[in-house]
């Protein structure tokens, strides 16, 4: 098996132990090492039964040869000037003398060109940071039981295929940055901070572990409690130089838990399963999306970062259809079925997301998801009234018939949208004089009932109280009048004005 990523035989779920042990290694002279390039006639099992075969020649000699004399004679024989005239000695071509410590022992990544070398990256392949990737090969220690588990990678679920469970020291695992959980947070700081996080800096992990920290104050603790008296059940997974796509939460628990037990060992390490070099962005993408989003009564992805988290994989190139395809839930749904589902988390998550954004670009905010929802603890924010409007200008303010039957125009959209962004923005409409009026999202679903009110003169609105003579009034302001929509007393007098307007209209009355 290719010791190296694009080499013949590449094994992504062997490890660097088992690719320069003896067992994997076979030395043929320069034509036959060409000659086993053709991968499908020179598998691997093809050449461990030439091996095997070789060997078994001189074991049944009962040749002795001491270790010590095999090592000087694979030495001598490896030294070399490089030349790289091709010579079946040369298992590799990166130093300027070879010998076998780093012929054999000593292995490449191929995310990073090196000098003199061809670069054989993977298309796609998310790119490692090397210096990571040594400290977890060099602390991992094999997990007691179970020593193993079964992942929703790829299709290893379905094959039923294992793999293997490791320890290693929590402080050498590391935050994602793409972590769906905290999405509003990382985007709003970095357009607040004009950067682009960089996960691998220490400064970046301790903001991450902040968000994460005021994420869900009381789930955090729940987890804590979890793990000091029952242990870690379920292994977390990480990237092969250590970064967590699931067990962010795990580590962030674990790291307080071992501070404030006075450094209790029990929580200094994690069980983790390391992915195999080469993965894509869009392969771990997948695999958060069944672990986080998918409806296996685990999803915790709610509200504005389900969204977020849906968009940034269309961006990424994982589609709606495949997102929803990749769930058992949607799988085998007959096509209208499925349409169906599509269409409905279209309206729940991204067509909000559209109006969060309209939002954001209207005060200037753009990418400033924190401000949706910036309450410590509260998961909806500002969101429920995102979701609750959108249906209102998807289903009626953008259709023409539904215009007709409340009485607005065309040009009338954005001015109605601009008043509900400010009173949406107003968070609260409890009040002093008002205090009534309920939540934000609340009012937002009476919109079409409030709208129609308009085009009807006061005698013909049927106990209209005041609270609702208030959001007549907002929305009467949105044609000509700039009064602010926070000073209670003035909308009152206004209220009372337009009213007299509309009834004065209505008997035909000259004012005096």
């Amino acid at each position: 098996e290719g010791a190296e990523l694009g080499g013949e035989r590449y094994n992504p779920n062997s490890n660097d132990e088992e690719r320069r042990a003896f067992e994997n290694l076979v030395l043929f002279c320069s034509n036959h090492h060409k000659i086993t390039n053709n991968v499908v006639v020179y598998t691997s099992t093809t050449l461990l039964d030439i091996k095997a075969k070789h060997e078994n020649k001189f074991l049944t000699n009962q040749f002795t040869v001491s270790d010590d004399t095999v090592d000087k004679a694979i030495e001598n024989y490896m030294k070399q000037e490089n030349k790289n005239e091709g010579s079946g000695s040369q298992i590799n071509n990166q130093a300027k003398h070879q010998n076998i410590q780093n012929q054999i022992g000593v292995l490449t990544i191929n995310q990073y060109p090196q000098a003199g070398k061809k670069d054989f990256r993977i298309e796609d392949a998310r790119k490692i940071v090397v210096e990571f990737k040594d400290i977890v090969d060099k602390c991992k220690q094999k997990a007691g039981s179970p020593s193993r588990e079964v992942i929703d990678f790829n299709d290893e679920l379905l094959r039923g295929f294992e793999r293997d469970i490791e320890i290693i020291p929590t402080k050498y695992l590391r935050f994602r940055k793409d972590n769906g959980r905290i999405a509003a947070d990382v985007q709003s700081y970095e357009k607040e901070n004009n950067i682009i996080l960089d996960e691998s800096d220490k400064s970046t992990q301790d903001i991450l572990k902040q968000f994460l920290r005021e994420n869900d104050r009381n789930k955090n603790q729940e987890l804590k409690q979890l793990l000091s008296q029952k242990g870690q059940l379920k292994p977390a997974i990480i990237t092969c130089d250590g970064f967590l796509i699931d067990g962010n939460r795990r580590k962030l628990a674990l790291e307080e838990l071992f501070e404030t037990s006075n450094q209790d060992s029990k929580y200094e390490k994690m069980r983790v399963v390391i992915l195999p070099e080469g993965v894509s962005e869009l392969e771990i993408q997948k695999l958060e999306n069944r672990i986080q989003l998918q409806s296996d009564g685990r999803s915790e992805y709610q509200g504005l970062n389900r969204a977020l988290t849906i968009k940034r994989n269309i961006e990424n190139g994982f589609s709606l259809h495949a997102q929803l395809k990749d769930d058992p839930k949607y799988h085998n749904l007959s096509q209208k079925d499925f349409d169906k589902e599509v269409n409905k988390i279209k309206d729940e998550f991204l067509k909000p997301l559209e109006c969060v954004d309209r939002y954001l670009n209207l005060f200037e905010r753009d990418r400033m998801y924190n401000t949706i929802t910036e309450s410590v603890g509260d998961k909806e924010g500002r969101w429920l009234a995102f979701l609750d409007y959108s249906k209102f200008y998807y289903g009626s303010l953008k259709k023409q018939d539904k215009q007709v039957e409340l009485g607005i125009k065309e040009n009338d959209v954005a001015k109605i949208e601009d008043a509900v962004f400010k009173i949406i923005r107003k968070r609260t409409l409890n009040t002093k004089e008002f205090n009534e009026l309920g939540k934000v999202h609340e009012f937002i679903r009476k919109l079409p009932k409030y709208i129609k009110n308009l085009s009807s003169p006061p005698s013909k609105q049927p106990n209209l109280v005041r609270v609702k003579q208030y959001f007549v009034t907002l929305f009467k302001i949105w044609s000509n009048e700039k009064e602010t929509i926070y000073g209670e007393s003035k909308v009152v007098d206004i209220v009372r004005a337009r009213e007299w307007q509309e009834h004065r209209r209505d008997l035909s009355v000259t004012p005096n």
